[in-house]
């Protein structure tokens, strides 16, 4: 079960199996990937499941700021003021 199913926190393990199933890497043989279980993020760290801190290198990549919650209601606020005025996208 996941912690959507349960509503409690997923185990290290589990969120590692979750990421192998789930996410592609680019320039990576898929199944030698070791990925950073990422748990919370803060301005340029973020840190693991095991509470080691790293320094975000990636952000041009994959943005830190949306993927920790704390800043969805941030990230949603700033999105519906640019939605005032944006009329049309392509």
């Amino acid at each position: 079960m996941t912690q959507i199913e349960t509503g409690s926190r997923l185990s290290l393990e589990e969120m590692r199996e979750l990421n192998r199933r789930y996410v592609f890497f680019s320039w990576s043989i898929q199944n030698e990937v070791e990925a950073i279980t990422i748990e919370t993020g803060k301005g340029v760290y973020f840190w693991d499941a095991n509470g080691k801190r790293y320094l975000d290198f990636s952000s041009q990549l994959m943005n830190l700021l949306i993927l920790p919650t704390n800043h969805l209601n941030y990230l949603i606020e700033k999105l519906m003021i640019s939605m005032e005025f944006l009329c049309f996208s392509n």
